[in-house]
């Protein structure tokens, strides 16, 4: 399967078009599909979202494995997509390319960092897109432009050919805009996991929440998500309970968030550690590097016996068919060039790692479903399962989809 790459595309969605034909007569026959510019595509170097790291690279010589999969079940790629340079960024507005359109909340942004792949999907270019999610790439441009997102179980989808940002925490994962599109190509990756066979799932026989991330949500996005969550409860036969953020050993969101972030740094610091001086860098990826060379260390040895504590008391309180409920952005999308870099208390970028913390440090599976938002903008609804039980998500997928978008 060879590929005729077009012109080098000057928009903000797209960094290559191209037309990769799909082998004949699987099972993504007929869908299109757009990358997330951290993976190989055979032909094409890999940028990063950095054009001047982008003229260093030659070619790939091969497709990333997950991109393969997809052509493999004939599934056909359109080419390679704006994101956040290197990954690291929330907002997907990029400072060579701009910020690509959010045709679900026009003049706002999409989120990062797997921003152009996000803005494919949604605007019909593309039935698909491949992205990456360490600590919300895929689900905030997913809540934001009313998609699918899947951050899969950590390690249940191949990372072959796709450039790192903190390894213990990167994941391959998909944007939809149906159901039967993304329940069809995640059958696809997860067919040849790296980590084995996924077992199949009845259908959710409990559904929990953490009050703690929810009440410092603006009150139109907190009335509904939490009406999202009642329909939810009716849509699977289950009631809500709560889970409290101390079952976790926390008494506050932002312990979680400081422990992601002493995970995420310091994988960081290292993925980057041969970074080139003289490379042209933008500003945000700048200022976020300077942050991690500046990290404190003190917590460092403690992480990974909280980060364990944390995974087994998710895995013992969901169990085999358990549900967690719960938002992934506190608010709809802010309106380009207005997202601040303040990581404090009560800002946005703080949020958006607390409330996107949990499946990170767990190595948990996590799907964005498109809710009806506040005034016609879109908002996700989070849903996080045990580690492992990707099937189960994609059951409550199937169950709940339509009646959340439709409120």
């Amino acid at each position: 399967m060879t590929g005729s790459a077009n012109v080098m595309s000057t928009d903000t969605v797209w960094v290559r078009r191209l037309t990769k034909a799909g082998a004949r007569g699987g099972a993504l026959q007929g869908v299109t599909f757009a990358v997330k510019e951290l993976f190989d595509l055979e032909g094409e170097p890999r940028g990063c979202g950095n054009p001047h790291w982008r003229q260093r690279q030659s070619p790939s010589r091969s497709n990333a494995t997950a991109v393969q999969q997809l052509l493999d079940a004939g599934a056909r790629c359109k080419g390679s997509t704006t994101m956040d340079e290197f990954a690291f960024g929330l907002s997907g507005e990029s400072p060579w390319s701009g910020c690509p359109p959010n045709s679900a909340n026009p003049g706002c942004i999409t989120g990062g960092s797997s921003s152009g792949s996000a803005s494919a999907v949604a605007s019909g270019e593309v039935d698909l897109a491949l992205g990456t999610d360490t600590g919300g790439s895929i689900r905030v441009p997913a809540s934001w432009c009313g998609l699918l997102g899947w951050r899969p179980t950590h390690g249940a989808l191949s990372v072959q050919g796709m450039q790192p940002l903190a390894p213990s925490l990167d994941t391959t994962g998909l944007f939809s805009r149906t159901p039967e599109v993304m329940l069809a190509a995640a059958d696809v990756l997860m067919a040849s996991s790296p980590s084995g066979p996924f077992p199949d799932s009845s259908p959710p026989a409990q559904l929990f929440w953490i009050p703690e991330f929810w009440s410092p949500l603006e009150s139109s996005v907190r009335t509904a998500l939490l009406q999202s969550c009642e329909q939810l409860s009716q849509t699977i036969h289950c009631e809500i309970e709560a889970l409290p953020l101390a079952t976790f050993g926390m008494n506050d969101p932002q312990q979680l968030q400081a422990l992601f972030q002493a995970i995420q740094w310091e994988e960081i610091a290292t993925t980057f550690a041969a970074l080139p001086d003289d490379l042209t860098l933008g500003p945000v990826l700048e200022r976020n590097l300077a942050m991690v060379r500046n990290r404190s260390r003190e917590i460092q040895e403690l992480v990974n016996q909280q980060r364990q504590h944390v995974r087994n008391r998710l895995a013992a309180a969901l169990g085999d068919h358990g549900v967690l409920a719960q938002p992934i952005t506190p608010c709809t999308a802010p309106a380009i060039g207005s997202f601040s870099l303040d990581r404090g208390a009560g800002s946005l970028v703080g949020q958006l790692i607390r409330l996107n913390a949990l499946a990170g440090i767990s190595g948990a599976p996590e799907v964005s479903v498109p809710t009806r938002g506040v005034e016609n903008k879109p908002l996700g609804l989070g849903l996080i399962a045990a580690p492992g039980r990707d099937r189960l998500l994609m059951t409550t997928l199937q169950m709940c989809a339509g009646s959340l978008a439709a409120i």
